[in-house]
């Protein structure tokens, strides 16, 4: 006990000597926000620490190097206390850490009691984790609410400033991002998605005086490798794949479906969604269950992960047609993919990309092949 509060004041001194603490949290865009923040940062010539805890949780630090996070047991908040003891030590001039908490208790104890930042990015409020944060955007803003201590400046978009206003009798000092979205176009990322990101980057760096070209040219680095990322196709199975389980939530996921839609020629395509289930995450279930049978009854559903039976129950309870339900393990997946069915097949990876590391893993060694 005595060693934990001795490590504790040690780094509650240490932190006192950064002059910018970014708190980076939201429902999504976290990881993507602390990554360009922190390039960012290293090329302009300040001396600065990252840490982020999405799809893989990494530590960055000045010098570029890169670090993968090995957990033996789920991410915790106080292994923060460990990691931000490390990057104190280097004496940064900025440190960027994604929130990792979810409840709202864990939130404030991140915020107010580990980190304490300056500065609170709030990407977005999305409804997503119902089963910890709560059933509708209201409760989601209060658990938010709990990561900005009183002396915090909160950066964030209108919907989000909105929300924090009507649901949070605060008063914050509030600086709400809203630029126009910038020049690049990205042929599988939705244009609203690109400005309301950057609106956020742009604020954050415009208020440590970092010029906005050097914000340009990282931002779109990034965005280019990620447009790249998301469709790759494959001529020889007729098949082209849509990477979303980033997306996570409904409302995100049909954003990029739409888009694509949009700009691609489907009449001749087989429009077929790979959902994976989370057994831990049954409302997100149930929520693209909806989604799917209210939108795409006409289309066929590939269900696989833990979740994969209760998601055809609840398919089957909107009345989705049981003949277009497939059920998939794990080893099925790339089979069914790949097979050639003599149709174009237009695929859209959908739900959460826990436990679909192997059938990832290859699609992008095929993306680096080609």
């Amino acid at each position: 006990m005595l060693f934990l509060v001795v490590e504790y004041a040690t780094l509650v001194k240490a932190l006192k000597k950064i002059p910018i603490r970014i708190l980076v949290n939201g429902t999504r865009g976290k990881s993507s926000s602390v990554k360009i923040l922190y390039q960012i940062f290293r090329k302009n010539g300040k001396i600065v620490c990252a840490k982020t805890t999405g799809d893989e949780p990494k530590l960055y630090f000045h010098e570029g190097s890169e670090h993968v996070i090995h957990r033996s047991a789920p991410a915790g908040i106080f292994e923060n206390i460990r990691h931000l003891r490390r990057m104190a030590k280097l004496q940064p001039e900025a440190i960027i850490l994604e929130c990792n908490a979810l409840q709202a208790e864990t939130q404030r104890i991140l915020a107010s009691s580990i980190f304490k930042p300056n500065y609170v990015l709030i990407t977005n409020i999305l409804p997503d984790h119902q089963e910890i944060m709560g059933n509708n955007l209201i409760e989601n803003t209060r658990v938010l609410r709990e990561c900005i201590p009183d002396s915090a400046t909160i950066i964030t978009i209108p919907t989000v400033a909105k929300l924090l206003h009507e649901s949070c009798q605060n008063s914050f000092r509030l600086l709400v991002a809203n630029s126009k979205a910038p020049s690049d176009r990205y042929e599988n990322i939705p244009e609203s998605i690109i400005a309301e990101h950057w609106s956020l980057i742009q604020t954050m760096c415009r208020h440590v005086s970092i010029e906005e070209d050097l914000c340009k040219e990282v931002f779109h680095q990034f965005w280019r490798e990620a447009n790249a990322r998301i469709c790759l196709t494959f001529p020889e199975k007729n098949t082209e794949l849509c990477d979303l389980f980033s997306a996570n939530d409904v409302e995100s996921t049909h954003r990029f479906v739409q888009h694509a839609l949009e700009h691609t020629q489907t009449q001749e395509k087989e429009l077929i969604f790979l959902l994976n289930c989370r057994e831990d995450r049954p409302l997100r279930t149930q929520q693209f269950s909806h989604y799917l049978g209210k939108n795409f009854s006409e289309s066929l559903v590939w269900l696989t992960g833990s979740g994969r039976y209760l998601g055809k129950r609840m398919l089957v309870n909107q009345k989705f047609p049981k003949e277009r339900l497939f059920l998939l393990n794990r080893h099925e997946i790339r089979g069914k993919v790949f097979e050639n069915s003599g149709r174009n097949k237009l695929i859209f990876c959908i739900g959460n990309h826990k436990g679909m590391d192997g059938f990832l893993d290859e699609i992008s060694k095929l993306r680096e092949n080609r």
